[in-house]
């Protein structure tokens, strides 16, 4: 999947500039020409012979499916994603809501982008689930997600910890909790997600016994806690686009930041009716024609990796069928 670079014209991105101009939104994201990881901050290398390049993001919900096959502590996957889509924008939300002397960190925190991955997965499992009315499948999510309480008041200091600019201290702690929930086999009464809240990252919690049901309802607004905090980084602003009359005033949707662009996306996903499962990676995508059965391909490309892998892997089973038939 190559990196977006160059001008955004229509001329250069023809399908993603229609669809951006439908939306009102033809702001693009810039994409630095390389990203690295230092003291728990992902940030951009300055080149003074790059030329700039970016993309469309509101045009490209393939974003999401991206962002959420995260795995929390592969931060080499971290760094590939923000090579291919740009920074999250931790700072630009930082200081949207803060004087400039609240920033500690002029990139984005690993433990930010984990709490942020961890939540849209919640999210996106809870509405799975809620989708094909699978109690069953909720219930055996929710155990996953079983701590002790000294483990809660942990996570409850992850803010604390990037307030304070611990960015390390926060990743390790994040981490290593994802870590022991793969193997935990107790059955403790705390169930605790972590998600991102713009630029903070907060736990919330269900109280229940370890056979306790949680409904539909509650479901839904533990979603709601989860997406809703994080919608209003995308907004209506007055603007122009530049096959207008110059100066000619419109209303257009602008964002604070990509992560921005990510919840709206996830929006869309869980509005639009025509929601379909990625046939390959079981990721929800926004579907425009009745034939897709794969996520979205990512600009310029015309397929998307899940459809090439699943195209690649029959074909091996085929020529195999051949081989065996011989």
């Amino acid at each position: 999947m190559r990196k977006p670079q160059g001008e955004v014209t229509r001329e250069a991105m023809p399908t993603q500039w229609d669809i951006a101009l439908r939306r009102r939104s033809l702001f693009q994201h810039w994409v630095a020409p390389n990203y690295e990881l230092v003291d728990g901050l992902v940030h951009w290398v300055d080149d003074a012979d790059y030329e700039g390049g970016g993309y469309l993001p509101m045009a490209t919900p393939a974003i999401v499916g991206d962002f959420v096959r995260l795995r929390i502590g592969d931060t080499d996957g971290l760094l590939a994603f923000v090579r291919r889509w740009g920074h999250l924008g931790y700072v630009d939300l930082l200081l949207r809501d803060n004087p400039p002397k609240a920033v500690r960190a002029y990139g984005d925190p690993v433990a930010w982008v984990w709490a942020h991955v961890a939540g849209l997965q919640t999210a996106l499992m809870l509405w799975k689930c809620w989708r094909e009315k699978d109690a069953k499948g909720l219930a055996r999510y929710l155990n996953k997600k079983r701590v002790t309480k000294k483990k809660w008041f942990s996570l409850n200091r992850l803010d604390a910890l990037l307030r304070g600019g611990r960015f390390v201290d926060a990743q390790c702690r994040i981490e290593e909790h994802v870590s022991e929930l793969a193997h935990n086999e107790r059955k403790d009464g705390y169930v605790v997600f972590v998600a991102g809240n713009d630029a903070r990252v907060r736990t919330f919690s269900v109280l229940q016994d370890a056979d306790g049901e949680i409904t539909w309802e509650e479901a839904w607004g533990l979603i709601r806690h989860i997406i809703n905090p994080n919608l209003r980084g995308v907004h209506a602003q007055i603007s122009s686009y530049f096959d207008k009359i110059p100066g000619d005033p419109i209303v257009a949707l602008g964002f604070d930041s990509l992560m921005s662009v990510i919840y709206r996306h996830v929006f869309e996903i869980m509005a639009s009716g025509e929601v379909e499962e990625c046939q390959e990676c079981a990721t929800p995508f926004i579907r425009s024609d009745g034939r897709q059965r794969f996520c979205l391909p990512t600009p310029p490309a015309r397929e998307s990796l899940c459809a090439m892998r699943f195209h690649k892997r029959e074909q091996r089973q085929r020529a195999g069928k051949t081989r065996r038939a011989r």
